[in-house]
C-alpha cells in the first residue's frame, strides 16, 4: 500500500482555489448548546450548517409555526364549555341506563333466589315424603291396615307442619 500514488479529487482542487472565505460565504462560525437528538437529527439529514439556516429563513418566512402553535396536543387544546357540557349530558344518560340495568338485573335476581328457595323447599318435601315412604314399608303393613292407615295420617300432619307455606 505505501506504493500506491495518492490522489486527490478534483472537486477538493476547486474548493481550495475558492479560498477557506469563500467557501463560507459570509457565515460566522458560533457554538450553541444543542439537544442530543437534535444533534443526531442533523448528523441524519446531511449539512448540518445548511438545515440550520432553512429552518431560520423558514422561521422568518412564517412558514414554519412555533411549538406555542403548532400540532396542539388534544390535552392542550382550550376547553370548549359546550363540547363538555354535550359530554357530561351524554355520560348522565349513560349512567342513567346502567343504573335502571343495573335495577333490572337486581330484580331477576330476587326473582331468581325466590325461585330457588321454593324448589328447595319442593326438594325438602320430596325427600320426606321419600323418608314417608321408606319407614311405611318398614313396618311390613299391607295398604289397608288401620296401623299403616293411620301412621300414615300422623306422619302426612308432621311433614305439613314442618313444611314451609
Amino acid at each position: 500500500m505505501a506504493n500506491k500514488e495518492r490522489r486527490i479529487s478534483e472537486r477538493s482542487l476547486e474548493n481550495l482555489k475558492l479560498g477557506a472565505e469563500a467557501r463560507r460565504q459570509g457565515k460566522l462560525r458560533v457554538n450553541h448548546t444543542l439537544l442530543p437528538e437534535t444533534v443526531e437529527w442533523l448528523k441524519n439529514h446531511g449539512n448540518a450548517s445548511h438545515l440550520i439556516d432553512e429552518l431560520v429563513k423558514a422561521a422568518k418566512s412564517g412558514n414554519l409555526k412555533s411549538n406555542n402553535t403548532h400540532e396542539k396536543k388534544e390535552s392542550e387544546q382550550p376547553i370548549n364549555s359546550n363540547h363538555a357540557h354535550k359530554q357530561i349530558e351524554a355520560l348522565q344518560a349513560e349512567l342513567a341506563t346502567v343504573r335502571s340495568q343495573l335495577q333490572q338485573i337486581a330484580q331477576e335476581r330476587d326473582d331468581l333466589l325466590e325461585q330457588l328457595e321454593q324448589a328447595t323447599s319442593q326438594h325438602e318435601l320430596l325427600n320426606l315424603e321419600r323418608e314417608r315412604n321408606r319407614y311405611l314399608a318398614s313396618l311390613r303393613l299391607g295398604k289397608q291396615a288401620a296401623e299403616y292407615k293411620r301412621t300414615k295420617s300422623v306422619l302426612d300432619r308432621f311433614i305439613a307442619f314442618i313444611s314451609p307455606a
